[in-house]
């Protein structure tokens, strides 16, 4: 499993991060998503042979809910 953090800043509010969580928690390989309004920030673990950190910012974007940066930890 790898993990990424990404930095959401329009997400700050708890109704966003819910929405983060769904769009995220619907991708293929991605077996935990942690999202935290008061840092905006996510992580995510995932599966890198199902999904990728790419597909990751790219269902965040279709979200309405750009990262500004992805660092892999």
């Amino acid at each position: 499993m790898n993990r990424v953090l990404l930095a959401v800043p329009t997400m700050w509010a708890d109704h966003h991060v819910s929405r983060v969580v769904e769009a995220l928690q619907r991708l293929a390989g991605v077996s935990r998503v942690e999202a935290s309004a008061a840092r905006w920030e996510v992580m995510v673990e995932f599966d890198p042979t199902a999904t990728s950190v790419p597909t990751i910012e790219a269902a965040l974007r279709a979200a309405g809910y750009p990262s500004t940066r992805a660092q892999e930890i």
